[in-house]
């Protein structure tokens, strides 16, 4: 038997082989299974990433939307401040007390020695049985112009040509009375000058008074002469004046915390109704320092009784009454004071000065429903929309170039280990031919 040696390459292949030596020549069926097994896997883990993220974001919403939630409920507040012109905000009111009240003679006459007998001991009836209550305390009453002589308002705009405005103390000024009646224990009865709407909206820069007696006037808000809140004083003597920069802020308070409220009825007129409501109850009558004074109580008792419970409740001691959310911060700047013009001995004059822009002072919720609505709503488009989504496609990227790559070295193991298999044959089919 005869051995043909053959020279054989172990490494030669069949040229149909060459078929395999790059992948874009690989049979389409083997890199479409690879295809689609990296396709299928990289599909659940998008899937899988998906609601992670969302659960993520889920979470992350409802904990920013129960803070949100939180802040609403707080209720929590803040100030904001801005400087209005003086025409468009409240004005304070200017109350005229006597410094000396009561008239002395009138009140001998009626067998009344001293003034501290009505002040502070009930007597405010006359000895004399056929004069009713009421007709004494007007008798010894001083009345408006017993105290006022003129009120002179200069102002920023004009009425009628002039910036000017002259007012005697029972004128009228665009068709409305100057002066209302303000009852007080101590004084009798005051005068509260709350200026004409016409004046206030030509804007008031200064108030002259000038007086007969000795004075003290009380800036207050508006309704609110009876508030030891909302007020401040000066006085005045005969033969002096007094000039003092009112420099003045107005505040609005929500109220929500019930500390004050809103409504319609002022300060002075709750403490006047609620103290007449009460006296009329337990007793039947009234003291004589209230704007109703039909029934004026008269015997020594009932007048006793009727004069502490006024004393105990005048300044809102018992909270009769709730505060107003809005009023008057005074602030004066230093007086400026001296002797009148010899011509001038027998009065005396208050100047009061006020600013062009006045100060302002609102309170409002820093976050209101519908911020709590806008935040939460952000929230879920930046969470829900923008995370969610966004997030996905960016991961989205990074899977591809992931899934790209395992397939190419996949495809490269598998023909690699195709090679090897082939070069194992030729190995085993040149040793055969020298068997």
């Amino acid at each position: 038997m005869v051995l043909k040696k053959v020279s054989v390459n172990a490494y030669s292949r069949d040229p149909t082989e060459n078929q395999w030596n790059h992948p874009r020549s690989r049979p389409q069926t083997f890199r479409a299974y690879v295809s689609k097994r990296v396709h299928d896997r990289m599909q659940g883990v998008k899937k899988c990433q998906f609601l992670v993220i969302l659960i993520i974001c889920v979470g992350i919403l409802g904990f920013q939307a129960a803070q949100c939630v939180e802040k609403y409920v707080d209720g929590s507040t803040g100030t904001a401040d801005k400087y209005v012109h003086v025409s468009k905000t409240s004005f304070p009111v200017l109350t005229i007390c006597p410094t000396y009240p009561y008239d002395l003679p009138t009140l001998q006459s009626y067998g009344v020695a001293t003034k501290t007998e009505i002040q502070f001991r009930a007597q405010w009836v006359a000895n004399d049985s056929s004069v009713d209550a009421l007709t004494f305390y007007r008798d010894v009453t001083l009345k408006l112009e017993d105290i006022v002589v003129s009120v002179l308002v200069n102002a920023e705009l004009q009425i009628d040509g002039s910036n000017n405005f002259l007012v005697g103390p029972t004128d009228k000024f665009c068709g409305e009375s100057i002066f209302n009646v303000k009852e007080y224990y101590f004084n009798g009865d005051c005068y509260a000058l709350n200026l004409p709407t016409c004046m206030k909206e030509a804007g008031v820069l200064e108030v002259v008074l000038t007086f007969k007696n000795k004075t003290d006037i009380f800036i207050h808000h508006e309704g609110q002469f009876l508030s030891p809140n909302s007020r401040s004083r000066v006085d005045v003597d005969l033969g002096h004046f007094v000039k003092i920069a009112v420099n003045h802020e107005v505040v609005q308070l929500l109220g929500t915390d019930g500390t004050c409220v809103n409504g319609q009825i002022g300060y002075d007129s709750c403490i006047y109704n609620t103290l007449r409501d009460v006296m009329l109850k337990e007793y039947g009558c009234t003291v004589p320092w209230l704007p109703e004074k039909d029934k004026i109580c008269v015997t020594e008792s009932d007048r006793q009784s009727v004069f502490d419970l006024y004393q105990k409740n005048r300044r809102n001691q018992k909270n009769i009454c709730p505060n107003s959310c809005l009023f008057t911060n005074m602030y004066f700047g230093p007086p400026v004071t001296g002797s009148n013009n010899n011509d001038e001995q027998d009065i005396a004059k208050a100047v009061f000065y006020f600013r062009r822009d006045i100060k302002t002072t609102t309170e409002y919720f820093l976050y209101s429903i519908l911020s709590m609505v806008a935040e939460i709503g952000g929230y879920v488009g930046l969470l829900l929309g923008v995370s969610l989504f966004k997030l996905a496609d960016i991961n989205n990227v990074f899977i591809d170039w992931y899934a790209n790559k395992a397939t190419e070295e996949e495809e490269w193991e598998k023909d690699h280990q195709t090679k090897v298999q082939r070069f194992a044959r030729a190995d085993q089919k040149a040793a055969s031919l020298y068997i």
